[in-house]
Protein backbone atom coordinates (compact mmCIF):
# COMPACT_ATOMS: atom_id res chain seq x y z
CA UNK A 1 0.00 0.00 0.00
CA UNK A 2 3.04 2.46 0.24
CA UNK A 3 2.66 2.85 -3.94
CA UNK A 4 1.43 5.92 -4.80
CA UNK A 5 -0.63 4.02 -7.45
CA UNK A 6 -3.01 2.15 -5.01
CA UNK A 7 -3.62 4.87 -2.51
CA UNK A 8 -7.18 6.44 -2.36
CA UNK A 9 -7.77 9.46 -4.34
CA UNK A 10 -6.83 12.77 -3.29
CA UNK A 11 -6.77 15.97 -3.75
CA UNK A 12 -8.22 19.12 -5.25
CA UNK A 13 -8.52 19.41 -9.47
CA UNK A 14 -9.52 23.15 -10.54
CA UNK A 15 -10.36 23.86 -14.53
CA UNK A 16 -8.82 26.62 -15.97
CA UNK A 17 -10.19 29.55 -18.97
CA UNK A 18 -11.69 27.51 -22.03
CA UNK A 19 -13.70 27.97 -25.41
CA UNK A 20 -17.28 28.91 -25.16
CA UNK A 21 -18.64 31.01 -27.86
CA UNK A 22 -15.55 33.48 -27.00
CA UNK A 23 -12.01 32.83 -24.27
CA UNK A 24 -13.48 32.40 -21.03
CA UNK A 25 -11.53 33.22 -17.71
CA UNK A 26 -13.94 30.63 -15.67
CA UNK A 27 -12.12 28.36 -13.19
CA UNK A 28 -13.89 25.62 -11.53
CA UNK A 29 -12.85 22.93 -9.05
CA UNK A 30 -13.73 19.58 -8.02
CA UNK A 31 -12.46 16.86 -4.97
CA UNK A 32 -10.64 13.60 -6.49
CA UNK A 33 -12.15 11.68 -4.04
CA UNK A 34 -15.72 12.45 -4.24
CA UNK A 35 -18.58 12.47 -7.56
CA UNK A 36 -20.71 15.32 -8.25
CA UNK A 37 -20.74 18.57 -9.93
CA UNK A 38 -18.14 21.27 -9.78
CA UNK A 39 -17.79 24.54 -7.61
CA UNK A 40 -16.64 28.07 -8.36
CA UNK A 41 -13.62 28.81 -7.96
CA UNK A 42 -12.28 31.92 -9.59
CA UNK A 43 -10.93 33.44 -12.78
CA UNK A 44 -7.84 34.31 -14.69
CA UNK A 45 -6.18 37.62 -15.29
CA UNK A 46 -7.08 37.14 -18.84
CA UNK A 47 -9.36 35.28 -20.35
CA UNK A 48 -8.44 32.19 -22.72
CA UNK A 49 -8.26 28.74 -24.37
CA UNK A 50 -5.92 25.89 -25.35
CA UNK A 51 -3.69 27.04 -22.61
CA UNK A 52 -1.46 24.67 -20.55
CA UNK A 53 -2.69 23.57 -17.01
CA UNK A 54 -0.15 22.55 -14.41
CA UNK A 55 -0.64 21.13 -10.82
CA UNK A 56 2.98 22.24 -10.05
CA UNK A 57 3.21 21.20 -6.57
CA UNK A 58 0.49 20.09 -3.56
CA UNK A 59 -0.17 23.60 -3.51
CA UNK A 60 0.65 25.93 -6.22
CA UNK A 61 -1.09 25.44 -9.84
CA UNK A 62 0.25 27.20 -13.13
CA UNK A 63 -1.49 28.28 -16.50
CA UNK A 64 0.68 29.07 -19.18
CA UNK A 65 -0.33 30.80 -22.67
CA UNK A 66 -3.03 29.88 -24.99
CA UNK A 67 -5.00 32.03 -27.60
CA UNK A 68 -5.72 35.15 -26.13
CA UNK A 69 -2.81 35.35 -23.62
CA UNK A 70 0.15 34.54 -25.95
CA UNK A 71 3.22 34.55 -23.44
CA UNK A 72 1.14 35.39 -20.16
CA UNK A 73 1.64 33.02 -17.41
CA UNK A 74 -0.77 32.72 -14.05
CA UNK A 75 -0.70 31.04 -10.65
CA UNK A 76 -3.42 30.00 -8.14
CA UNK A 77 -3.06 28.39 -4.56
CA UNK A 78 -5.19 25.34 -5.28
CA UNK A 79 -6.38 24.19 -1.42
CA UNK A 80 -8.30 27.67 -1.33
CA UNK A 81 -9.91 29.70 -3.91
CA UNK A 82 -9.71 33.11 -5.27
CA UNK A 83 -8.80 34.22 -8.34
CA UNK A 84 -5.09 33.89 -10.69
CA UNK A 85 -2.33 35.80 -9.55
CA UNK A 86 0.49 36.78 -12.54
CA UNK A 87 3.27 34.75 -12.22
CA UNK A 88 5.79 35.35 -15.35
CA UNK A 89 5.96 34.86 -19.22
CA UNK A 90 7.15 32.30 -21.31
CA UNK A 91 10.09 32.68 -23.40
CA UNK A 92 7.40 32.45 -26.69
CA UNK A 93 4.10 32.81 -27.38
CA UNK A 94 1.87 29.55 -27.56
CA UNK A 95 -1.60 29.64 -29.24
CA UNK A 96 -3.14 25.77 -29.00
CA UNK A 97 -2.96 23.43 -26.82
CA UNK A 98 0.83 23.55 -24.94
CA UNK A 99 1.59 20.53 -23.05
CA UNK A 100 2.99 21.08 -19.51
CA UNK A 101 3.86 18.43 -16.60
CA UNK A 102 5.73 18.49 -13.67
CA UNK A 103 7.55 17.02 -10.73
CA UNK A 104 7.63 18.91 -6.99
CA UNK A 105 10.21 21.65 -7.91
CA UNK A 106 9.73 22.97 -11.82
CA UNK A 107 7.03 23.07 -14.53
CA UNK A 108 7.65 22.62 -18.20
CA UNK A 109 5.80 24.12 -20.83
CA UNK A 110 6.47 22.76 -24.27
CA UNK A 111 5.04 22.63 -27.76
CA UNK A 112 1.87 24.84 -29.18
CA UNK A 113 1.33 25.68 -32.63
CA UNK A 114 3.26 29.24 -32.76
CA UNK A 115 5.65 28.00 -30.36
CA UNK A 116 6.05 24.77 -32.47
CA UNK A 117 10.28 23.51 -30.60
CA UNK A 118 10.27 25.35 -28.15
CA UNK A 119 10.08 24.04 -24.34
CA UNK A 120 10.47 26.39 -21.45
CA UNK A 121 10.52 25.58 -17.60
CA UNK A 122 10.43 27.51 -14.35
CA UNK A 123 10.56 27.20 -10.69
CA UNK A 124 7.10 26.97 -9.45
CA UNK A 125 7.54 28.05 -5.75
CA UNK A 126 8.92 31.00 -6.97
CA UNK A 127 7.77 33.58 -9.68
CA UNK A 128 9.05 35.05 -12.77
CA UNK A 129 9.79 34.30 -16.37
CA UNK A 130 10.18 31.31 -17.94
CA UNK A 131 13.74 29.50 -19.15
CA UNK A 132 14.72 27.60 -22.26
CA UNK A 133 14.70 24.14 -21.16
CA UNK A 134 15.45 22.25 -24.88
CA UNK A 135 13.48 21.78 -28.51
CA UNK A 136 10.66 18.92 -29.22
CA UNK A 137 9.09 17.47 -31.90
CA UNK A 138 7.15 20.12 -33.91
CA UNK A 139 3.65 20.78 -32.51
CA UNK A 140 3.58 18.98 -29.46
CA UNK A 141 -0.23 19.16 -28.29
CA UNK A 142 -0.73 17.21 -25.03
CA UNK A 143 1.56 16.51 -22.14
CA UNK A 144 1.08 12.27 -21.67
CA UNK A 145 2.12 12.34 -17.70
CA UNK A 146 4.90 12.99 -15.12
CA UNK A 147 6.61 11.08 -12.59
CA UNK A 148 9.16 12.41 -10.62
CA UNK A 149 12.15 12.31 -13.03
CA UNK A 150 10.47 12.45 -16.18
CA UNK A 151 7.70 13.84 -18.24
CA UNK A 152 6.52 12.06 -21.53
CA UNK A 153 4.11 14.22 -24.00
CA UNK A 154 2.57 13.30 -27.54
CA UNK A 155 2.93 15.58 -30.84
CA UNK A 156 0.38 16.20 -33.29
CA UNK A 157 1.66 13.23 -34.99
CA UNK A 158 0.81 10.86 -32.43
CA UNK A 159 4.55 10.25 -31.62
CA UNK A 160 5.42 10.11 -28.05
CA UNK A 161 8.67 11.70 -26.17
CA UNK A 162 10.26 12.67 -23.30
CA UNK A 163 12.48 14.84 -21.31
CA UNK A 164 14.42 14.25 -17.75
CA UNK A 165 12.60 17.04 -15.79
CA UNK A 166 15.49 17.99 -13.42
CA UNK A 167 18.13 18.53 -15.90
CA UNK A 168 17.66 20.64 -19.24
CA UNK A 169 18.18 19.14 -22.76
CA UNK A 170 16.22 17.85 -26.05
CA UNK A 171 13.15 15.79 -26.16
CA UNK A 172 13.96 11.95 -26.68
CA UNK A 173 12.01 9.70 -28.91
CA UNK A 174 9.69 7.54 -26.39
CA UNK A 175 7.20 5.47 -28.77
CA UNK A 176 3.90 6.08 -30.98
CA UNK A 177 0.19 7.10 -29.48
CA UNK A 178 -2.62 5.69 -32.07
CA UNK A 179 -5.12 8.28 -31.34
CA UNK A 180 -2.81 12.13 -32.78
CA UNK A 181 -2.91 15.06 -31.49
CA UNK A 182 -5.40 17.34 -29.09
CA UNK A 183 -4.44 14.81 -26.53
CA UNK A 184 -5.17 15.19 -22.83
CA UNK A 185 -3.77 13.06 -20.14
CA UNK A 186 -4.10 12.13 -16.37
CA UNK A 187 -0.74 10.45 -14.76
CA UNK A 188 -0.27 8.28 -11.39
CA UNK A 189 3.40 8.99 -11.70
CA UNK A 190 4.02 5.54 -12.66
CA UNK A 191 1.15 4.98 -15.90
CA UNK A 192 0.32 8.29 -18.33
CA UNK A 193 -3.55 7.17 -19.47
CA UNK A 194 -4.31 10.01 -22.59
CA UNK A 195 -7.10 10.15 -24.81
CA UNK A 196 -7.39 12.57 -28.08
CA UNK A 197 -10.00 14.00 -30.00
CA UNK A 198 -9.72 11.62 -33.06
CA UNK A 199 -9.90 8.44 -30.83
CA UNK A 200 -12.81 7.09 -28.85
CA UNK A 201 -10.27 5.18 -26.33
CA UNK A 202 -7.89 5.92 -23.54
CA UNK A 203 -4.61 4.49 -24.06
CA UNK A 204 -1.67 4.41 -21.58
CA UNK A 205 2.08 4.09 -21.15
CA UNK A 206 4.27 3.14 -18.25
CA UNK A 207 6.18 5.99 -18.03
CA UNK A 208 9.46 4.44 -16.94
CA UNK A 209 9.94 2.89 -19.82
CA UNK A 210 9.57 3.43 -23.71
CA UNK A 211 7.33 1.73 -26.10
CA UNK A 212 3.95 2.10 -27.55
CA UNK A 213 0.75 3.31 -26.16
CA UNK A 214 -1.38 0.38 -25.05
CA UNK A 215 -5.40 0.23 -24.97
CA UNK A 216 -6.90 0.81 -21.57
CA UNK A 217 -10.53 1.31 -21.90
CA UNK A 218 -13.22 3.32 -23.68
CA UNK A 219 -14.16 6.94 -22.84
CA UNK A 220 -17.70 7.54 -22.40
CA UNK A 221 -18.90 9.74 -25.14
CA UNK A 222 -16.28 11.08 -27.68
CA UNK A 223 -15.23 14.81 -27.28
CA UNK A 224 -12.01 16.43 -28.53
CA UNK A 225 -10.19 19.19 -26.61
CA UNK A 226 -10.94 18.14 -22.95
CA UNK A 227 -9.30 18.55 -19.90
CA UNK A 228 -7.47 16.51 -17.81
CA UNK A 229 -5.55 15.70 -14.86
CA UNK A 230 -5.63 13.51 -11.65
CA UNK A 231 -5.73 13.04 -8.62
CA UNK A 232 -3.16 10.30 -7.07
CA UNK A 233 -5.07 7.00 -8.82
CA UNK A 234 -7.63 8.61 -10.33
CA UNK A 235 -7.53 10.44 -13.37
CA UNK A 236 -10.71 12.83 -14.30
CA UNK A 237 -11.52 14.59 -17.70
CA UNK A 238 -13.73 17.22 -18.06
CA UNK A 239 -15.86 18.94 -20.80
CA UNK A 240 -15.23 19.01 -24.59
CA UNK A 241 -17.41 19.13 -27.62
CA UNK A 242 -18.98 16.45 -29.86
CA UNK A 243 -19.59 17.95 -33.15
CA UNK A 244 -20.98 21.56 -32.73
CA UNK A 245 -22.01 20.93 -28.74
CA UNK A 246 -19.92 21.87 -25.73
CA UNK A 247 -20.10 19.32 -23.05
CA UNK A 248 -20.43 19.48 -19.29
CA UNK A 249 -19.60 15.89 -18.75
CA UNK A 250 -16.99 14.55 -16.30
CA UNK A 251 -15.69 11.11 -16.00
CA UNK A 252 -13.00 9.23 -14.38
CA UNK A 253 -10.98 5.85 -14.36
CA UNK A 254 -8.83 4.47 -12.40
CA UNK A 255 -5.46 4.58 -13.84
CA UNK A 256 -3.67 1.66 -12.01
CA UNK A 257 -6.33 -0.59 -13.83
CA UNK A 258 -7.52 -0.71 -16.94
CA UNK A 259 -11.45 -0.25 -17.89
CA UNK A 260 -14.05 2.12 -19.12
CA UNK A 261 -14.72 5.77 -18.01
CA UNK A 262 -17.18 6.19 -15.08
CA UNK A 263 -19.73 9.10 -14.69
CA UNK A 264 -18.11 11.71 -11.97
CA UNK A 265 -20.46 14.83 -12.51
CA UNK A 266 -21.19 18.09 -14.65
CA UNK A 267 -18.95 21.25 -14.90
CA UNK A 268 -21.19 24.53 -14.36
CA UNK A 269 -20.72 25.89 -17.14
CA UNK A 270 -20.15 23.58 -21.13
CA UNK A 271 -16.21 24.23 -22.39
CA UNK A 272 -13.85 22.92 -24.55
CA UNK A 273 -10.11 23.70 -25.10
CA UNK A 274 -9.18 24.42 -21.65
CA UNK A 275 -6.89 23.30 -18.77
CA UNK A 276 -7.04 21.24 -15.50
CA UNK A 277 -4.59 21.78 -12.69
CA UNK A 278 -3.95 18.93 -9.61
CA UNK A 279 -2.96 19.61 -5.88
CA UNK A 280 -1.97 15.70 -6.35
CA UNK A 281 -0.94 15.56 -9.67
CA UNK A 282 0.50 12.39 -10.69
CA UNK A 283 0.45 11.45 -7.18
CA UNK A 284 3.48 13.28 -6.93
CA UNK A 285 3.79 15.32 -2.99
Amino acid sequence: MGNAAFNPPTGRLVTSGGWRASNSAVMEYVEAATTGNSTSFGNLTTAGSSMSGDGGSSTRGLIAGGYNRTTTIDYITIASTGNATSFGSLTVGGTEGPGSGSNSTRSISTGANSRLTTTDYVTIATTGNATSFGTCSSMTSGAMGASSTRLTFITSGGATQYITIATTGNATSFGSAGGGGEATSASNGTRSVSNSAASNNYEYITIATTGNTTTFGNIITSSGDRAANSGGPRGIWFGGYVGSTYQTAIEYITIPTTGNGTNFGNLLTTMSDFAAMSSNHGGLQ
